[in-house]
């Protein structure tokens, strides 16, 4: 299975998972984070439909890109504004940290600009 193939499947895997909680929860009368969890399983619907719609490998990479990038953005993030002493009570190590990052950002965030730049000269990517 190729990473645009694990793309598509981890949506739909995370759609059926969130729908199951969100059913649970309602049968329990339990309202309360519905909204949160129905708006990500709509969220993760969309995103699948659009990468199923056409240009199906690039628009898997580029979501996959996207969230590598966001990802390395918040691990980022986390080094520069919180302190320490707060990382290390949750049990989080600034080695941690830097092995989670992925070593080839800078491929990754070209990669990503040039799939999407492709697709911005004509017929977008995200263009239905």
């Amino acid at each position: 299975m190729n990473d645009e193939d694990k793309v598509i499947l981890d949506l739909y895997i995370g759609i059926m998972r969130k729908s199951r909680s969100l059913l649970i929860l309602c049968e329990n009368n339990s309202i309360m984070g519905t909204d949160s969890i129905l708006r990500s399983i709509l969220e993760a619907k969309v995103y699948l439909e659009l990468i199923l719609d056409k240009h199906t490998r690039d628009r898997a990479k580029a979501y996959d890109y996207s969230n590598k990038i966001q990802n390395y953005k918040r691990l980022e993030w986390l080094q520069v504004n919180v302190e320490n002493d707060l990382l290390n009570k949750a049990g989080i190590t600034e080695e941690y940290i830097e092995e989670s990052k992925t070593n080839d950002y800078e491929k990754i965030k070209e990669e990503y600009y040039n799939l999407t730049n492709r697709y911005s000269k004509g017929d977008n990517i995200g263009k239905r």
